[in-house]
């Protein structure tokens, strides 16, 4: 790796000069007047997609799993832009029935708003064919939700190789604020179902848009909360005040235990003012999805968990797609709201008692003298972590807490957020 490009003293003013780097290579081709392409990660076009959407559709049974493709939209180069619904379907024709079938809530997943992220769309290709399958925790999650998935918001920019825009050259994923039918057709026609979905009392539970991370390892949510944000810039405005839904941190932290490429530890729910006009932002703000995210993956690897030093492959990307989806399912049932019948449904296909399964989830616990004592272990460990964490607190403790907990100084710094 050489350093080929330096910003010159005039350009930045006399300020210390950034420098930029240039990975190069070779390739020796085996064969002449063959064609190669070279990729930046794995690929997923919109053929396909288009291809593996027909697939799922010939696969499912349709008395039991509702599988709907529609297009959403044309797109500026005249492609259809796929809408796809997941549920099951009603137990019969009667009326109760019928409206159960009306009146379950939504989840709404999309993906692939920046062309070059393809390993977005392989994430969305392993939610799509998990919702799909026989999976018991999929046919629960199809009885007790709807899914809306838009698994490719900008076929166009897909279609003629852009890394991040759309055919106008736009960042389609700056401009949820005020889209327009003419140029940003995909986007303004994804904000129109949200606002009907809020309109008639069906906001999703959950929000959330696939997309990939070039610098960051491992796999991670960006949520919202103002007061995380007001915090972070040391706001002078009061936040004791401010009522605000912690609901968001519940599915990055399922979601922690459950996927190996997860890490709750990169998570962020700041709103900065440069992601105003982002999915999740506004779904946020405007829709008042209190659980609107970004899910990010690495075009690398993981750091940590029992895939750490290892390169992500299409294996893995699917792999977080069904764990997000079983996450969903896990989020519902530490919900006030869940019913009994689908706790004990959900307890039975885990293979678990009802009462140990809720206990997993933290819910409805009685203390018992280990978990006090516990309690007050936990409590000196947090004396020490507190010490860990005061600018007074001396290279020597740090060193040795290291040493103590076997792991490099860096990394405890890391944890400590110093």
């Amino acid at each position: 790796m050489a350093n080929h490009y330096r910003q010159s003293a005039a350009i930045t003013g006399g300020a210390p000069r950034t420098c930029y780097y240039t990975l190069t290579f070779a390739v020796t081709f085996p064969h002449s007047e063959d064609v190669c392409y070279l990729a930046y990660h794995y690929p997923f076009t919109y053929t396909t997609l288009m291809t593996h959407l027909d697939i799922l559709e010939k696969s499912v049974n349709p008395k039991q799993v509702y599988f709907r493709q529609e297009v959403l939209c044309q797109t500026l180069g005249g492609n259809p832009c796929p809408l796809v619904t997941i549920t099951a379907m009603p137990e019969s024709d009667s009326a109760d029935h019928l409206e159960q079938f009306r009146q379950r809530p939504y989840q709404v997943i999309t993906a692939r708003v920046h062309p070059g992220e393809s390993n977005a769309s392989w994430v969305m290709k392993g939610a799509l064919e998990f919702l799909v399958s026989s999976d018991p925790v999929a046919r629960l999650l199809r009885e007790n939700f709807i899914f809306k998935i838009i698994p490719m918001l900008n076929p166009d920019g897909v279609i003629n190789g852009n890394h991040r825009c759309s055919l106008t050259g736009e960042d389609l994923n700056r401009q949820w604020l005020s889209p327009g039918a003419p140029l940003q057709p995909t986007i303004y026609h994804t904000k129109g179902l949200l606002s009907y979905l809020s309109s008639t009392g069906h906001s999703p539970v959950v929000f959330c848009d696939f997309h990939g991370h070039s610098q960051k390892k491992n796999v991670f949510l960006y949520g919202c909360s103002i007061k995380e944000t007001l915090w972070q810039a040391e706001s002078t405005v009061g936040t004791s005040t401010i009522l605000e839904d912690v609901s968001y941190r519940t599915l990055p932290k399922i979601l922690d235990k459950l996927a190996p490429a997860f890490t709750m530890s990169s998570c962020s729910f700041l709103v900065e003012k440069s992601r105003a006009s982002t999915a999740r932002v506004v779904v946020w703000r405007e829709m008042g999805v209190s659980r609107s995210y970004t899910m990010e993956s690495s075009y690398c690897g993981c750091n940590q968990g029992p895939y750490q030093g290892l390169q992500f492959g299409t294996h893995e990307l699917e792999e977080m797609g069904a764990m997000f989806c079983l996450g969903l399912l896990i989020l519902e049932l530490k919900s006030v709201t869940c019913s009994h019948q689908l706790l004990s449904r959900a307890a039975t296909l885990l293979n678990a008692e009802e009462e140990v399964l809720v206990a997993s989830l933290a819910q409805g616990l009685q203390f018992g003298t280990h978990e006090l004592e516990e309690m007050g272990a936990m409590f000196c460990l947090g004396l020490l972590i507190l010490e860990l964490k005061s600018v007074t607190c001396s290279h020597q403790l740090l060193s040795r807490a290291a040493t103590l907990l076997n792991a490099e100084e860096e990394v405890l710094d890391l944890h400590l957020q110093r």
